[in-house]
């Protein structure tokens, strides 16, 4: 049968307003947000590390994603908009550590189809404050 990576589907469980707090508390303190530029493009991309996957599992399940081991860890990677957007928009109420960050993130889906040099200098702008949140 396989989990939802493997079977690359959408997630399939309901989530209660605890889930989605539960979900902010576990992304700000295992959670990684920041945007990825290759050939030219950018890309936010969202993780939450785990040494055992079954939590990641959990998350799949109400969110999506996908999960890869990482030599002595587990990642979900919740990339792309269709994934990013309904995560941020459940936790955000509830995140602290992470919030400005997730905000961030918001902000740069909404350039998601932008184009021309005015989205590109956005999306740098957003890439420097999710870097300038972290130090």
């Amino acid at each position: 049968m396989g989990t939802l990576s493997e079977r690359g589907e959408a997630p399939c469980l309901p989530r209660s307003l605890t889930d989605d707090a539960y979900a902010a508390g576990l992304f700000d303190g295992e959670g990684y947000i920041g945007v990825v530029q290759s050939a030219g493009t950018y890309r936010l991309q969202m993780t939450i590390t785990q040494k055992d996957p079954e939590m990641l599992y959990w998350v799949q399940a109400r969110w999506g994603g996908r999960i890869f081991q990482d030599r002595h860890c587990w990642k979900l990677f919740l990339s792309g908009y269709r994934v990013g957007i309904p995560f941020i928009e459940a936790i955000l109420p509830y995140s602290i550590y992470k919030h400005p960050q997730l905000l961030l993130g918001l902000e740069f889906f909404g350039q998601h189809n932008a184009a021309g040099k005015t989205a590109k200098q956005k999306r740098e702008e957003i890439m420097q404050g999710l870097f300038a949140c972290k130090r």
